[in-house]
């Protein structure tokens, strides 16, 4: 691109009134030229100070309310509604800096690109080598394209951007990652790579995200038993759903596998009760998977413009 393209920083929120204007404050103040902030509130009754910081704003920001909480959902209201060229999309529970918008936009520059992501920090977190090989190290892609910047299909919901166009012939967010909606970004990267483009992981864009247990999608404890039941349960619905750009061999690897970590380990084995129960919890949450992933897409609840 010659000219600075036009930027929509969309940020679903839910019941996180506080934190949510100092998450706008910051989205804000970007040094950026031309950017908009879109903020889709799916809070049952949002706080009037959340209200009164809306309409403060001005028109750089905009606000839609969702009366169904769904991430993906909301993520896709925001795109909808964007007037800009790139959308870069952050939680409702982050620290960003001023150049933020800035250093996702440079990496734009290449026509081929489709999306960006970068490296999210816990509070008071460091960033260290070490932290990059651990992301890069979760989808195996290890191909560096220069400028430090890495291959990959895997995002980060709280920090990412694509561009419009990309989201849109991707088909949108997928609404039936429900509840902690985990793997819905990594499962747009994956379809908007499939389209050709390349996606970028960039470990100099960071952010601090605060993950609040409250409000958000819910309960961020992955060792709490319904969640991690959760987090399996998606996970197969984005493999199944995707067989068609998996390929059916590694398809069959990837499930494969994920059965032997569930239901067909050391400590399993170890207890005919324990095992009967993981098989019969991954056979259930197979079964779920793919009966979802042979239903077409859900109709988005409609949206209520402020």
């Amino acid at each position: 691109m010659n000219r600075d393209p036009s930027v929509s920083v969309v940020i679903p929120t839910y019941d996180r009134g506080e934190t949510l204007c100092q998450t706008l404050a910051m989205a804000l103040a970007q040094d950026y030229p031309d950017f908009e902030v879109i903020v889709v509130d799916q809070t049952p009754n949002p706080l009037e100070k959340v209200r009164t910081f809306v309409e403060a704003a001005g028109s750089r920001l905009r606000y839609v309310w969702r009366q169904v909480p769904n991430l993906p959902a909301a993520r896709n209201a925001g795109v909808r509604i964007a007037r800009g060229e790139i959308i870069v999309f952050i939680d409702d529970d982050v620290i960003v800096d001023p150049g933020y918008i800035a250093s996702h936009v440079v990496r734009y520059r290449d026509s081929a690109l489709g999306g960006v992501t970068g490296i999210t920090l816990a509070p008071g977190e460091e960033y260290e080598e070490e932290m990059l090989k651990r992301r890069l190290g979760k989808v195996g892609m290890k191909e560096r394209l220069g400028d430090d910047c890495f291959k990959t299909y895997s995002i980060e919901g709280c920090n990412c951007s694509f561009r419009k166009e990309a989201i849109i012939r991707a088909g949108m967010f997928d609404e039936r990652f429900t509840g902690t909606a985990w793997g819905e970004d990594t499962d747009l990267g994956l379809r908007v790579q499939h389209l050709g483009y390349l996606l970028v992981l960039d470990p100099k864009i960071r952010l601090v995200h605060l993950a609040l247990k409250a409000g958000g999608c819910g309960n961020r404890d992955t060792q709490n038993e319904r969640v991690a039941y959760e987090h399996h349960r998606l996970f197969l619905y984005h493999i199944i759903k995707n067989r068609t750009i998996f390929g059916s061999v590694r398809m069959f690897s990837i499930l494969w596998g994920a059965y032997r970590a569930s239901a067909l380990n050391r400590e399993t084995l170890g207890s005919p009760l324990l095992f009967a129960r993981s098989h019969w919890r991954f056979v259930c949450d197979l079964s779920n998977a793919a009966w979802a992933a042979l239903q077409g897409p859900l109709v988005s609840q409609p949206d209520t413009a402020a």
